[in-house]
Formats: structure tokens, C-alpha cells, sequence
């Protein structure tokens, strides 16, 4: 799985690096950075962090993106 952050839609809210800090940081600019672009295949723990910051981002601004 791949993690992106559209930082046009992050306004910087922090719920991703608030609640799933194991997969997201805090930018100097308040927004938040996911700590790993490729999640690996049996890494599930990082996988959910990553789901759940992505449904809890009130912008929507994080995209999960599963691997054929």
C-alpha cells in the first residue's frame, strides 16, 4: 500500500499524526507526513494506522492506495 498527503486539502488539523503517530509526523508548517510512502505487505499494523488516519483527516487529504 502507498500513503499520499494532498497538501492542498490539509489544513493541518492533526488528527493523523495525533491518533496514528506510529505512521504520521507534524511538518514545520503544522501538516502532517506520512513516516513511510510504501507501507510493506505484512506490515498490518502500520497498514491499519494508516486506514484510520485516512477515514479520521476531516479534509480528506490522505490517500491510501492499495497495490494490485
Amino acid at each position: 500500500m502507498r500513503v499520499k498527503i494532498n497538501y492542498e486539502l490539509c489544513e493541518g488539523h492533526g488528527r493523523c499524526f495525533d491518533n496514528a503517530y506510529e505512521m504520521f509526523d507534524e511538518r514545520e508548517d503544522g501538516k502532517g507526513v506520512a513516516k513511510m510512502e510504501v507501507v510493506p505487505d505484512d506490515d498490518f499494523d502500520m497498514q491499519r494506522a494508516a486506514r484510520s488516519a485516512a477515514m479520521m483527516c476531516p479534509m480528506n487529504a490522505i490517500e491510501i492506495i492499495e497495490d494490485d
